[in-house]
């Protein structure tokens, strides 16, 4: 057993092994995603968009035909195209319009009559009733016409809303129309009674709940919340900013609470457990730990993503309530990054680890360094899942190669540091401030050089910082190797492996959404750009 062992170690640190097993994983993956790719039910690009002058017109026309022949498209869908008017474009239904982007403000203020042609003409080529039709043309004039044909459809919408019982999307329409008017007061009765009305006029109810929120009706708004069909509207996220708002801070940690647990069960969790799952099995390998450890491991884990929530929690008071955010001038941003992001978070993960302290009793300290890595490497995994929504394709690979690593090698440093501290109070303590001091301040100013617009031209310093900070730490970490303990795999080989397998399923995740050729450029650049950060791991752990 032993002997089979060592071999698998020996094997994960063989550079050939290691290249061969990667370009096979590499390919692999390349065609998987090449078939997601063809596979994916996506929306083809109108052929007018790639022809000629001289065919595009034609080509028009026969999108034009198919989109309302096979998309079926109703009432509440051409009233969302007509919304978007000029900017359909930006959305892929470029074909149901022939005008010049640059007219787009020129068209707003309806001086063109070429965007309500458009609107005018698709509505035509729509498959609704007749009576629908009338709706949709005078919300268009509503929007994009001139002074009198505004003043004519509004004429027209309110007529139509003061039938009983109501005309589905008649006072929705009419409330568009206000709102575009700057009536928000009187707009707001209209969406109301559309969303009291009728079971599918969702968008009329979260209207009528946006404008409750604006106008500070908290009274109106709980009332109306009560009501199963405007509360199922919201997200957790969506009900936690609307505490917020009103300072309902028992309502914001509930709804922030629920937030997160939805996160727990989307793909975005699961691909940011794998990416932390890769740095868990190669701190945890480097230690050698034992079944017991293993334990205290997975629960700082959790603690760690309970710190994350806590995190949040603060973030929302300091910056919402409290208006302490990035700005003004360099010393100012600074200011921020160190007592705002680098104390808020550097010690809400020390005070989830303290709980651990009393497991860690009569451990070594390296434990409880490990431990206390772990804590931070939670809290980056609950982290992520937000940065996943909002940023590229390429953001799990470089949340992985630098948040996770920031967070478990600050907080396990700390963590050390106070571990230290509680064993001898009197002699460690200027150490354990010390530590406290140097890990607020580093975060500080790594976030600083990634956030300030001042410091846009001297990014590439952060790598410096972070390299620094990755030696030192796997310095502290490599007492693991000397303790005698056996490693069945190499960090250097989980590293590598874990990374393919996981830039391969962000590019699975990617084609499955997007051209395969775009796919590869979203991934690639960002794999590409962080390929300096990867060496750094690879350097230094052909040394372990």
């Amino acid at each position: 057993m032993r002997n089979s062992h060592q071999r698998l170690y020996t094997l994960s640190r063989d550079r050939t092994f290691l290249v061969r097993a990667s370009l096979f994983l590499g390919i692999s993956f390349l065609l998987g995603a090449f078939l997601l790719s063809r596979l994916a039910p996506r929306e083809p690009v109108p052929e007018f968009l790639m022809a000629s002058d001289e065919g595009r017109e034609e080509q028009r026309e026969k999108f034009l035909e198919q989109i309302f022949r096979e998309a079926d498209a109703d009432t509440a869908q051409v009233a969302e195209w007509i919304r978007m008017g000029p900017y359909l474009g930006l959305m892929g239904l470029d074909g149901l319009l022939t005008v010049d982007p640059e007219k787009i403000t020129e068209m707003l203020a309806g001086s063109d009559g070429q965007l309500l042609e458009s609107m005018e003409e698709m509505v035509a080529r729509s498959q609704v009733s007749d009576e629908d039709k009338a709706l949709l043309e005078n919300l268009a004039r509503g929007l994009y016409g001139k002074k009198e044909q505004k003043e004519e459809a509004r004429a027209f919408l309110e007529e139509r809303a003061a039938v009983s019982p109501p005309i589905r999307f008649a006072n929705e329409f009419l409330g568009d129309v206000l709102m575009l008017a700057e009536e928000s007061s009187e707009a707001l009765p209209h969406y109301q009674v559309e969303g009291d009305t009728f079971e599918d006029a969702g968008r009329a109810r979260k209207r009528t709940i946006r404008l409750l929120a604006q106008k500070n009706r908290q009274d109106e708004l709980d009332q109306l919340l009560r009501d199963n069909r405007y509360r199922q509207e919201l997200s957790h996220t969506e009900r936690m900013n609307l505490a917020l708002k009103f300072r309902d801070w028992p309502a914001v940690f509930r709804n922030l609470v629920a937030s997160e647990w939805d996160s727990l069960f989307s793909r975005y969790f699961l691909l940011s457990l794998f990416a932390g799952g890769i740095w868990f099995v190669i701190i945890v390998q480097m230690a050698g730990f034992e079944k017991r450890a293993i334990f205290t491991c997975l629960l700082a884990v959790v603690f760690g993503m309970v710190s994350a929530s806590f995190t949040l929690l603060v973030y929302l008071y300091q910056e919402e309530v409290r208006g302490f955010t990035m700005g003004g001038d360099l010393v100012q941003q600074f200011i921020y990054c160190v007592a705002g992001i680098g104390l808020r978070e550097e010690t809400l993960k020390l005070l989830l680890f303290a709980p651990l302290l009393l497991l860690l009793r009569g451990r070594s300290e390296i434990e409880a360094l490990v431990a206390a890595s772990m804590v931070g490497l939670g809290f980056a995994i609950l982290e992520n899942v937000n940065y996943y929504h909002a940023g590229t394709h390429s953001s799990p690979w470089v949340r992985f190669l630098t948040a996770n690593f920031l967070h478990l090698s600050l907080t396990g440093l700390l963590g050390r540091a106070l571990y230290r501290f509680t064993q001898y109070p009197s002699r460690r303590w200027e150490e354990f401030l010390a530590t406290f001091i140097l890990v607020v301040a580093g975060h500080g100013v790594y976030d600083l050089l990634l956030m300030s617009p001042e410091l846009v031209d001297y990014e590439i310093l952060y790598i410096i910082v972070f390299a620094a900070l990755a030696y030192r730490y796997l310095e502290v970490a490599e007492q693991f190797r000397v303790s005698g303990r056996s490693q069945t795999i190499s960090p250097m080989g989980i590293f590598v492996i874990g990374s393919t397998v996981l830039v391969g399923t962000v590019l699975l995740f990617a084609a499955w959404e997007l051209p395969i050729r775009d796919a590869l450029l979203s991934v690639g650049e960002g794999t590409l750009a962080l390929a300096p950060v990867a060496f750094i791991f690879i350097n230094r752990f052909r040394q372990v």
